[in-house]
């Protein structure tokens, strides 16, 4: 699907379909007219909350142009405790240790 970068912010787009699908990972793909690929990634800088991006690279067409590929994997880090990640630590009727403060 072709979309003008001057009309439709990229970020936002991005946020609706992910809101929508939920995915773990997606790629996508950017084209450019321009041989400049940096000059669209500065246009479209693409930084999605609860998304690292998981790799990127930058392919120069024959004709002019270039495609970059961004590949984005859900960032779970600090969403889960330490009980739901370690299950085979904890019986289901221990309880988490609680620990006291002590003020000095």
């Amino acid at each position: 699907v072709g979309y003008d970068f001057k009309d439709v912010n990229l970020t936002q787009l991005l946020y609706r379909v992910l809101d929508c699908f939920k995915p773990a990972e997606f790629s996508i793909a950017l084209h450019t007219t321009s041989t400049a690929g940096e000059d669209l990634d500065a246009k479209c800088p693409l930084d999605l909350k609860g998304y690292c991006c998981g790799g990127s690279s930058y392919e120069g067409l024959g004709l002019g142009g270039a495609v970059i590929y961004h590949r984005f994997v859900k960032d779970d880090s600090g969403s889960q405790s330490p009980r739901s990640i370690l299950k085979c630590c904890w019986s289901e009727d221990e309880k988490d240790e609680e620990v006291e403060e002590i003020d000095l």
